[in-house]
């Protein structure tokens, strides 16, 4: 069975590093940042022929090995551009030390609309001369339309022309281009019409390549360029990326959040957008990019730029070929300098560059830090530079290293295996680069060797070019390009042509890790959940993730080794307890509670061991609103709590879930053993199949990597409310359990282990009531079925936790879902996911059927009148569970207040449940869609009601 632990957030330690290419060399006690967001872990890396040939922590040392000694490091994949100007002057600068100095092995150029024309010649060139990093590069829009339209592009595209773009397009698709980028601020994209970028862009998508953009404004019209491209994603599916995402105008600050909730929004619309951010609140261009009319005389519109785009102090000229004193200096200190005022100078540096062979450059500062942290955070977003080999703003070589710093280390915005993702795995899927960018075996050695303790950049507007700190050595494809501080004068680089041409399915294209990693991120989103682990057993690949934080006060994240409650998840653990005695000889399930109780109610005499595994005992559920959490009760008191209530029904007649009977299991494995149930479990379950940190809640002992619950309340997350100690140790989910140990539980019931194969059939069978109809649920295990195959599986709730474990025998999967946030779904998780693995799997959507029962929808209609008017009777009920009246009644009547009368009423299901008859209605509402779920009795009455927004 293959093991690989994928865990998207966490803390991290480090590496060391050689300076000399060897065919083979073998990395040791290294800390392992492998670019998934898995945790950092200590291993040997070995490198073959420019390719990672193993991981792991073996010890063996083959004759052949250069050893390098990667102690007090961490070890990463080398870090991904995604927006570079790097190329730039690249064959006269080879060694690309503005990138390999900050750990960047890749660049991705072609950017702004921008790029060499024809690429086939470009590669060829690189194959001819390469350089110390991978260059990998867009076609660009600007670059295509100048080509064709010459110098009179200050207009529409006629049809001719954009078909010849077209035409160039496809050649340079061929050529390797990774897709189609744009430059819509600037000349000669910003006079194209929208329709002539799209074009281009469905071209593209044809192609099977991606769009990425430069937006017609970053200003004054951002929404409507962020709608222009979220319009080429949806209307070409391909995926689309927002160049250097920034809110670069003073009235957009602060506005960070509703940025990435519309871009979450189209991402749940099914658009595949992304964006790259570089970690600076300065921005560099040209002065003309400030006015989007091209009116550089108009001072209304240049006193608004200076006002509410960039100040005159915050406007730093970069190059200014007229006058190169001015290069390193302020428009305010330009104007002091001619003795004029702000407006006016401006407009003047523009006149004075706009003959032939004249140029400038402006670094401004024009960008709020809490966007920038804001933007950085969300989960599609990786790090770019948008630098350049000899560019004037810092960002050009220590864009990386800043994030590592500053953001990393210094204001904890990310952690550092986040960081690290967001520069290389999440980076090169992007961009659509799949040969590197993660530690994996076969993919190609571009790797980074740094010190996370000191690693920092130290350029500044000042001194851009001050090489950064902390990098200690940079392989590309197995060489050894940057060492102690200095390039190496190898130049392993390679020209990344993009090879697949035939269009995939976005959904099914990515590999399955990050398929299942978009949907698990976006539905936490979703559902506000602060911390998430995953486990999933795909015919026999088993993954373990983590995501968010297990706690938000201390902001430690979620790992594969984070300790969540078990909720009701742990009643399959009872009923294995259950099963060992029974196979010990000291019960029978078909002994009676008054053997183990001699002090219960005569009518107990009726009800065995089996009908409490079975939740069919008729004890009702103490877990209701009246119910007093904070009473420490003895077992004694517990189970004459339970004496004192009156039975639901006859024992084995029909089926009622009841944390009762499972807490009363536990005393009974208690008496009969001599042991205390947390003890038989942990000897006899948890050390043989090695869950190794699975056992009882304890509030008062340490235990390592606890996570914290938490619940919703008026829409702020809060800490769950506190229970009384012994509630925490009862058998009817009393546990703490990692991820890991759950994936160890699945793997022992795979095998049949612990217990004897007969033991294990009688606890997945269905039970069978006393009419002789069976009901789908077993000794702890819900017993279900999904596209026609069995689904094994149970769920948890308790103390600000949320469980599922869910086996797809038919499919050889299983999925495991811990949350900590009392309103998780963790169904939607599991739901989700087996769709990823298997289409087939997905749930149905639910379809009107005939109605051939019109009194069943007159009594659901009297139901929903009764409930929303407060009236509901229990003499409608043939059986009314614990707790419906008045906690899930007083609950209808609020909603129902809301919602009003429904204006259409639909079944979309009938079927059979024991003894009873189930209808399910899609009804709707003008707030929306619920459905109400109607059980009918044998004799008419009603046996079950609900409602809610799932099906």
């Amino acid at each position: 069975m293959k093991i690989r632990a994928l865990v998207l957030a966490g803390a991290a330690l480090a590496c060391l590093a050689p300076s000399a290419f060897a065919q083979t060399v073998l990395i040791t006690n290294a800390m392992v940042i492998d670019g998934t967001g898995a945790p950092a872990r200590q291993a040997e890396v070995r490198i073959v022929d420019g390719k990672i040939d193993s991981i792991g922590s073996s010890g063996s040392i083959d004759p052949r090995d250069h050893v390098i000694d990667a102690r007090g490091l961490t070890l990463a994949p080398g870090f991904i551009d995604t927006h570079s100007h790097h190329d730039r002057g690249i064959f006269d600068h080879r060694d690309a030390l503005a990138a390999v100095s900050q750990g960047v092995t890749t660049i991705v150029v072609g950017q702004d609309g921008g790029s060499e024309l024809p690429l086939a010649s470009f590669f060829a060139r690189l194959d001819a001369q390469p350089a110390a990093v991978n260059i990998a590069s867009y076609a660009g829009h600007g670059t295509l339309r100048r080509h064709v339209m010459g110098d009179d592009y200050k207009r529409v595209a006629s049809d001719s022309e954009v078909a010849r773009m077209k035409e160039l397009l496809r050649e340079e698709m061929a050529a390797g281009a990774l897709g189609l980028s744009t430059g819509l601020e600037y000349d000669p994209g910003i006079f194209s019409a929208k329709e002539e970028v799209l074009d281009l862009a469905k071209v593209a998508a044809a192609a099977g390549g991606r769009y990425i953009s430069h937006m017609r404004s970053e200003d004054r019209q951002f929404w409507p360029a962020l709608d222009e491209l979220l319009t080429i994603g949806r209307t070409t599916r391909m995926p689309v990326q927002v160049s250097h995402m920034k809110l670069a105008m003073r009235a957009l600050w602060g506005q960070g959040d509703q940025l990435v909730a519309k871009l979450d929004a189209a991402r749940q619309e099914g658009i595949g957008v992304t964006a790259d951010v570089y970690p600076w609140t300065m921005w560099q261009s040209t002065l003309t990019v400030l006015y989007p009319k091209r009116n550089f005389t108009d001072r209304a519109e240049t006193e608004f730029i200076l006002k509410e785009v960039a100040s005159p102090d915050d406007l730093l000229l970069g190059t200014f070929t007229p006058n190169p004193s001015y290069a390193g200096k302020t428009v305010r200190q330009i104007a002091a300098l001619r003795g004029a005022d702000a407006a006016t100078t401006l407009m003047a540096l523009i006149a004075e560059t706009r003959g032939a062979g004249r140029s400038e450059s402006v670094v401004a500062t024009g960008m709020d830090e809490r966007d920038i942290v804001r933007l950085l955070r969300w989960p599609y977003t990786n790090i770019c530079s948008d630098g350049e080999l000899d560019g004037a703003h810092p960002r050009g070589f220590g864009s990386f290293t800043r994030v590592l710093g500053h953001y990393v280390r210094e204001e904890h915005v990310l952690t550092l295996e986040d960081a690290v993702r967001k520069m290389t795995g999440l980076s090169a899927a992007n961009v659509g680069i799949t040969d590197r960018g993660i530690i994996r075996p076969g993919m190609s050695a571009d790797l980074v060797l740094f010190d996370p303790a000191t690693v920092a950049e130290r350029a500044t507007s000042v001194e851009p070019h001050a090489t950064s700190v902390g990098i200690k050595t940079v392989w590309v494809n197995g060489e050894i390009v940057y060492d102690k501080g200095r390039p190496t004068g190898n130049f392993p680089g390679r020209a990344l042509r993009r090879t697949r041409t035939i269009p995939e399915d976005a959904a099914t294209a990515a590999p399955l890790d990050q398929r299942i990693d978009e949907f698990v991120r976006d539905e936490m989103r979703r559902q506000r959940i602060p911390g998430v682990a995953i486990g999933v057993v795909n015919k026999g690949d088993v993954i373990a993730r983590g995501y968010g934080y297990a706690n938000l006060e201390q902001l430690v994240p979620v790992t594969e080794e984070t300790i969540f409650q078990s909720g009701s998840l742990g009643k399959m653990f009872t009923a294995a307890a259950v099963m060992l005695l029974v196979e010990d000889g000291k019960l029978a399930l078909g002994d009676p509670l008054t053997k183990f109780f001699p002090d219960a109610p005569l009518s107990w005499n009726t009800i065995t061991v089996r009908h409490l595994l079975t939740h069919t005992s008729g004890i009702p559920d103490y877990t209701t609103s009246t119910f007093d959490y904070r009473k420490d009760y003895t077992e004694e008191q517990l189970a004459h709590l339970a004496f004192e209530q009156k039975l639901e029904f006859p024992a084995g007649s029909r089926w009622n879930y009841s944390n009762t009977g499972y807490a009363l299991l536990g005393f009974i494995v208690h008496r009969v053993s001599g042991q205390f149930y947390g003890d038989v479990l942990a000897e006899r379950i948890f050390k043989p199949l090695e869950m190794t940190t699975a056992r009882i809640i304890s509030e008062e002992d340490l235990v390592r990597n606890r996570a914290a619950g938490y619940q919703l309340l008026k829409g702020e997350i809060k800490n769950q409310q506190w229970v009384a100690p012994q509630l925490n140790t009862t058998a009817d989910g009393s546990l703490y359990w990692s991820v890991r140990d759950l994936l160890a539980w699945d793997a022992a019931v795979r095998r049949r282990a612990i217990l004897k194969p007969e033991s294990w059939e009688q606890i997945l069978t269905p039970v069978r009531l006393n009419s002789g109809k069976s009901y789908p649920y077993g000794f702890g295990w819900s017993l279900d079925e999904r596209d026609h195959k069995p689904l094994q599986q149970h769920a948890g709730s308790w103390q600000g936790f949320k469980t599922q474990l869910s086996r797809f025998l038919g499919d050889d999967l299983s999925i495991v879902v811990l949350a900590n946030l009392a309103q998780a779904d963790p169904s939607r998780f599991v739901d989700g996911i087996a769709a990823i693995v298997n289409p087939a799997l997905t749930v149905p959507q639910p379809a009107p059927i005939d109605e051939v029962e019109p009194q069943v929808t007159d009594t659901l209609r009297h139901l929903l009148d009764a409930a929303r008017a407060g009236k509901l009777s229990r003499a409608e009920f043939a059986y009314v569970r614990a707790g419906f009246f008045p906690d899930a009644a007083n609950a209808y009547k609020q909603e129902l207040e809301k919602l009003g009368q429904p204006s259409r009423m639909q079944l979309v299901e009938r079927r059979e449940l024991g003894d009873d008859r189930i209808y399910l209605y899609q009804l709707t509402f003008t707030g929306g869609t619920r459905y109400a779920r109607l059980g009918l009795a044998p004799d008419g009455r009603v046996s079950a009601f609900s409602l809610r927004e799932r099906p």
